[in-house]
C-alpha cells in the first residue's frame, strides 16, 4: 500500500509516496519496507527502538516526538490512535462495510452480544461476534486472546467477516480497547451500556476514570441503549 493512502491525511510527512509492505507496533514483526509505529506501553516504549527498526529495514517510523531521524520519522500527537486508523486503512476499512453493534460495561457483555447475534442469525443475517470467550464468523469459531483484539488483529478479523459475507458484527468493547485505540476508525450503528462496577481499578486510577473510558464508546455511535443499574452518572 502507498504511504499516503495509509496515512489518509491523518499525519504529515516529507517522505514521498513510497510503497509500504506492512505495518506493526511490534519490534519482532519489523520487516523490509514496513512502517513501524512507536507505542509507549506499561513496560516498553517503542520510541527507544525506532532507530534500530530503521536499521532492520523499516521504511519509516511513526512517533510522538522528534527522535532526530529526519524525513524517516512521521510525527503525530497520539501514535496509538494513528496506528488504529492506519490498521483500518490497511484492510480497506472493513468496519465501514458492516453494521457494527458495540457492547460495553463491567458485566454482561458476553451474554448480551451472544443474544443479539442469535437474534440476527435467526432472522437470516449472517453475523460476526467479537468477544471474551471466542470470536465467531457466522458459525465458524475463531480463537481470541483479548476481549477487544489489538488494532491490527481486529481489522484483520473484520476483513475476514466481510469476505465471509457477514452483514453485522456484535462486539464486546472493553475499556482497555477504547483507551488503547484498538478499535481503529470504527463507528458503531448502536452502542449498548450494561453497568459499571468496581473492576480493573489496577489499570484505571479510579471509578471516574473507568467511567470516562467506557463513555468513549458513546462518542462514536449513532444510537445508544443502556441499563439503569450503574455505579456512576447515567450515560
Amino acid at each position: 500500500m502507498k504511504l499516503y493512502d495509509l496515512l489518509e491525511n491523518n499525519a504529515g510527512t516529507k517522505l514521498g509516496n513510497i510503497e509500504i509492505t506492512s505495518i506493526t507496533d511490534d519490534t519482532r514483526k519489523v520487516a523490509e519496507g514496513c512502517l513501524f509505529v512507536c507505542v509507549k506501553g506499561g513496560s516498553f516504549d517503542g520510541h527507544t527502538a525506532a532507530a534500530e527498526m530503521l536499521e532492520k529495514g523499516a521504511a519509516a517510523v511513526v512517533c510522538e516526538r522528534d527522535l532526530g531521524l529526519g524525513d524517516r520519522q512521521i510525527l503525530t500527537d497520539n501514535s496509538r490512535r494513528l496506528y488504529g486508523m492506519m490498521c483500518s486503512a490497511w484492510f480497506g476499512h472493513p468496519e465501514k462495510k458492516l453494521h457494527m453493534i458495540g457492547v460495553t460495561g463491567t458485566n454482561g457483555k458476553t451474554t448480551i452480544t451472544n443474544v443479539i447475534k442469535h437474534i440476527l442469525m435467526k432472522n437470516g443475517h449472517k453475523t460476526g461476534l467479537v468477544g471474551t470467550i471466542q470470536n465467531e464468523i457466522g458459525d465458524e469459531i475463531v480463537h481470541t486472546e483479548n476481549t477487544t483484539p489489538m488494532a491490527y488483529d481486529l481489522m484483520a478479523l473484520l476483513d475476514r467477516m466481510v469476505k465471509a459475507g457477514c452483514e453485522y458484527v456484535v462486539m464486546e468493547v472493553s475499556s482497555f480497547g477504547l483507551v488503547q485505540n484498538r478499535i481503529g476508525a470504527s463507528w458503531f450503528d448502536t452502542a449498548v451500556f450494561t453497568n459499571l462496577t468496581q473492576d480493573h481499578l489496577d489499570y484505571h486510577k479510579d471509578m471516574e476514570d473507568y467511567y470516562q473510558a467506557k463513555k468513549m464508546l458513546f462518542d462514536i455511535c449513532d444510537q445508544a441503549s443502556g441499563s439503569a443499574r450503574t455505579a456512576s452518572p447515567t450515560l
